[in-house]
């Protein structure tokens, strides 16, 4: 066998199996899944364009977006304030 040829087969082995080493992490990290785990969400209210300061909102300049919820357990949130009247 060549030098030339026992190196294109080590090269070649070695890249097949760090194919197979990567597809098998691929897999189980779950990168690959189609299924997704849908979290809580929640609507956060944002801007439909860029607002100078001290412009007056109006229902045009603001939509409900729903976002994940990511905020810890027990985290303060402003509409609670507002909704339980204090």
């Amino acid at each position: 066998m060549h030098p030339g040829r026992r190196f294109f087969l080590v090269v070649a082995a070695s890249l097949l199996w760090a194919f197979m080493v990567a597809a098998a992490f691929y897999r189980l990290a779950g990168v690959g899944s189609r299924t997704r785990k849908t979290e809580p969400e929640r609507p956060l209210v944002v801007a439909t364009r860029p607002l100078p300061l001290g412009t007056t909102l109006t229902r045009d300049s603001v939509k409900l977006r729903n976002v994940p919820d990511c905020s810890p357990t027990g985290a303060f949130h402003v509409w609670k304030m507002f909704w339980s009247g204090r």
